[in-house]
């Protein structure tokens, strides 16, 4: 079943709005009948029913709405835009899939790039919800600082980096906290100075292993890690 983002979402009926009665209409060719299931992004799931079929304005009629469990542990990851768009745009893709509760970049000393469109990050994750019935759209923001970002960071916290020669295997860290902030560093890693700072505000130093691995599989190894560790 294809899921749809409708906000507010309540029972009775609701229109999608253009950009999803496009793709409802022209894309999927769904009918007139068909069931459909639609979030708010923040943890609601509706079922309902396709009324009509109008490429700008589909009628839907919602039959039954549930609030989700949320994803477990909550997961904030906290890297550096790639020096290529693509990859952190496939960082997006797979990381919103793997149900990351946010998304925060960051600009390192060592960030190879700093332009940041947080909108076509937003349609990408969005997208990337709605593929994988995932009914938590996650948050996704920009830090100009690793300080600023270590401010944000909530939780049990944890630093995978190359650079640091006492490091916990990830598989022995034992992350039973409802929340974690987990920090990938950029192409370069992390600079000493940002090591010094994420322990010093209470960041575990974890290793993914003896391979070197680019940021944006770094990133998703941890989550997929720390996704399958709770199932």
């Amino acid at each position: 079943m294809n899921l749809f983002f409708a906000q507010p979402l309540h029972t009775g009926t609701i229109q999608l709005d253009t950009e999803e009665s496009h793709h409802l209409v022209k894309v999927l060719r769904l009918q007139t009948g068909e069931p459909v299931l639609l979030t708010d992004g923040r943890g609601l799931l509706a079922k309902g029913v396709v009324l009509d079929t109008h490429p700008k304005k589909t009628t839907i009629e919602v039959t039954e709405l549930n609030t989700q469990p949320n994803h477990h542990p909550q997961i904030h990851l906290f890297t550096s835009p790639t020096r290529t768009t693509d990859r952190t745009e496939w960082l997006i893709e797979k990381a919103t899939e793997l149900g990351v509760t946010s998304l925060n970049f960051v600009q390192c000393q060592r960030t190879a790039r700093s332009k940041f469109n947080i909108d076509r990050y937003h349609r990408i994750s969005q997208a990337a919800c709605k593929q994988s019935l995932n009914p938590y759209f996650p948050h996704i923001t920009y830090y100009s600082t690793f300080q600023e970002a270590i401010a944000h960071a909530r939780g049990l916290k944890a630093l995978a980096t190359c650079a640091h020669t006492h490091k916990t295997p990830i598989t022995a860290w034992s992350p039973d906290a409802e929340v974690v902030s987990l920090y990938i560093g950029p192409e370069g890693d992390f600079t000493p100075a940002e090591i010094s700072a994420a322990l010093h505000s209470g960041a575990s130093i974890i290793s993914l292993g003896s391979l070197r691995l680019r940021t944006e599989t770094a990133a998703i190894a941890a989550l997929s890690f720390l996704r399958l560790r709770n199932l």
